[in-house]
């Protein structure tokens, strides 16, 4: 599970781009096919580097950012929209974790080699 997100984004965006032709809407959408999968395997990583659970800072992470976004929206418009929160939350979310995942997999390798 661990080494599954990149190779599956990989794959995803392929697909994607063979079934839409376009390179910006596949990686869109490579990318929030593979968001939870790069949560998963941050979390996975972290318990085998620092052995402890993990999940409950991973999902205070994912509503503070939301919170951030809900705070912003509120403050710039008058109507909150919740389909926009949670979709720029889940970006962030991909951005956030792709790079942990790259970074505590660099540090995992570096460990156990």
């Amino acid at each position: 599970m661990i080494m599954i997100p990149l190779p599956l984004t990989l794959l995803f965006y392929r697909v994607f781009l063979w079934i839409f032709k376009h390179k910006v809407k596949s990686f869109h959408k490579s990318m929030n096919w593979t968001t939870l999968f790069y949560i998963i395997a941050v979390d996975l990583l972290l318990v085998e580097l620092f052995s402890g659970q993990f999940i409950g800072y991973i999902l205070l992470i994912l509503l503070s950012i939301l919170l951030m976004i809900v705070i912003i929206q509120w403050k710039r418009e008058i109507d909150i929209n919740h389909f926009k929160a949670i979709k720029l939350m889940w970006r962030i979310s991909f951005l956030t974790f792709s790079i942990s995942y790259i970074i505590l997999l660099l540090l995992w390798l570096i460990t156990y080699i």
